[in-house]
């Protein structure tokens, strides 16, 4: 691993561990080695802290928020975008749902500090998209499949539309 990644891992990941002790379910579904997409229902900016500080290997982040998962005002799960779909059948590799459980409220979209809270990880088995994409409706079938994965980790209430775009800062 990267240097400035095992240095981040070590002073940030044990600070969570200690801080907020989370709850970390299924990660042996989680492959050791070779690709894999992690999926997840993106509560917080603090979801990738998280899974940095409980992933037993290299995570990197891709994101383009068009192609994502999104999240409502409200916490429920979003219609999945299908960029997450596109980019395990392009590259090979399974996805693995995940669900963050609590990371809204450590780290709230209008937050200036993190807040104690407790936090859950639950990792689902591989999905493999290999031999299952012929055609666009393939694509979204699967990216469905993916979000119902992740709706059965989370328990959040899944609304069949697309989050809500961010307004751009403006100035």
């Amino acid at each position: 691993m990267p240097l400035l990644y095992d240095l981040t891992k070590l002073t940030v990941g044990a600070t969570l561990r200690l801080g907020w002790r989370p709850r970390v379910e299924g990660l042996e579904h989680l492959p050791r080695h070779g690709g894999a997409i992690l999926a997840g229902n993106h509560l917080s900016v603090a979801d990738e802290l998280f899974l940095v500080c409980a992933a037993p290997r290299h995570v990197t982040f891709w994101a383009k928020v068009e192609y994502f998962n999104g999240r409502g005002p409200g916490g429920w799960l979003n219609r999945g975008r299908t960029g997450m779909t596109r980019l395990a059948r392009d590259a090979g590799v399974p996805i693995v749902p995940v669900g963050a459980l609590g990371t809204a409220e450590v780290l709230p979209v209008d937050a200036r500090w993190p807040r104690r809270h407790p936090v859950t990880l639950r990792f689902g088995p591989p999905i493999p998209v290999a031999g299952r994409i012929n055609g666009p409706r393939d694509i979204r079938t699967f990216t469905d499949e993916v979000m119902a994965a992740i709706q059965r980790l989370t328990g959040q209430e899944y609304v069949p539309r697309y989050a809500p775009r961010r307004a751009e800062p403006t100035g």
